[in-house]
């Protein structure tokens, strides 16, 4: 469970990220992925940023079954995406 609190202002602004984050409550999301959906909240798209990585974007869709924590060295699930 998370939470996050965004201004009046920014919700007006940025409809399209607000939904997209309200979209994503029931899905799964790792500390590792926080860069990209900083980036995608604050706007900011350089060459680092990965949208299917960003929990702001419409774009996000991992699962447990391809999100891996501690910098992609351990599987969040057991069960693998070719089982």
């Amino acid at each position: 469970m998370g939470i996050a609190f965004f201004s009046s202002d920014y919700v007006a602004l940025h409809p399209d990220k607000i939904q997209a984050l309200q979209s994503h409550k029931d899905t799964p999301f790792v500390n590792d992925l926080f860069f990209d959906t900083l980036l995608g909240i604050i706007g900011i798209k350089d060459v680092l940023y990965v949208p299917q990585n960003d929990f702001s974007s419409a774009q996000y869709s991992h699962t447990t079954r391809d999100l891996s924590v501690l910098h992609s060295r351990k599987k969040l699930s057991k069960e693998t995406a070719a089982s």
